[in-house]
């Protein structure tokens, strides 16, 4: 067994053993101790651990035999195929001309949009970049 094997047992026998401790704890609390069923909770749990124990005794000497696990080991999941990329559309020139001439005929964006097959918020950013471009010269 590979050490991150032995590591990983190890983690889940931990994990086994404080639930067992937490569940033993809740049951005598909910029955009470000085009940039957309370009084045999306490050597019950002591019997669970010195298994789980055992367990984690073998997995340290890395005995022949497998530890008797409760919880199944995680298996590797081999990764799933990655997705080809995404082709993207080639962008469209935009007609800037023709969105001028029409926002000066009084058109809305929403309008010029679907005139010209665009977001309308495509045709405020054209304009602006248009009017942006036209003050710096």
């Amino acid at each position: 067994m590979k050490d991150r094997e032995v590591i990983n047992l190890l983690l889940l026998k931990e994990t086994e053993i404080s639930n067992k401790i937490h569940h033993a704890v809740t049951e005598i609390m909910r029955l009470g101790y000085e009940s039957d069923r309370g009084k045999t909770q306490v050597p019950d749990m002591v019997d669970s651990i010195m298994y789980s124990l055992d367990d984690m005794r073998r997995i340290l000497n890395r005995d022949e035999k497998p530890p008797l696990l409760s919880v199944k080991p995680q298996e590797s999941v081999p990764e799933p195929p990655k997705p080809e990329p995404v082709k993207r559309k080639r962008r469209n020139s935009i007609d800037i001309g023709k969105i001028m001439a029409l926002k000066n005929a009084g058109w809305s964006n929403v309008k010029i949009a679907d005139e010209m097959g665009m977001n309308p918020q495509s045709v405020a950013n054209a304009i602006y970049q248009h009017k942006k471009k036209c003050e710096s010269v």
